[in-house]
């Protein structure tokens, strides 16, 4: 399942007020981190190389400014 979908599922909303929206609340950010906290994930956007990982954390921060 992609992540995003995982977000939606546990955030009990749709996919696509996900991808309009720039930033999760404090609270959101709060209840997914304590789903996703330790699940194994895969990175797909790197082509054919594909690595899983631990989920430890999930920032406030997005990704494009870390």
């Amino acid at each position: 399942m992609p992540v995003i979908e995982f977000v939606a599922e546990v955030l009990e909303l749709p996919v696509q007020a996900l991808t309009e929206r720039r930033a999760l609340s404090d609270a959101q950010r709060v209840k997914f981190t304590k789903e996703i906290r330790g699940l194994k994930i895969e990175i797909t956007h790197c082509g054919t190389m594909r690595r899983k990982y631990r989920v430890c954390n999930v920032t406030r921060r997005p990704a494009q400014t870390q």
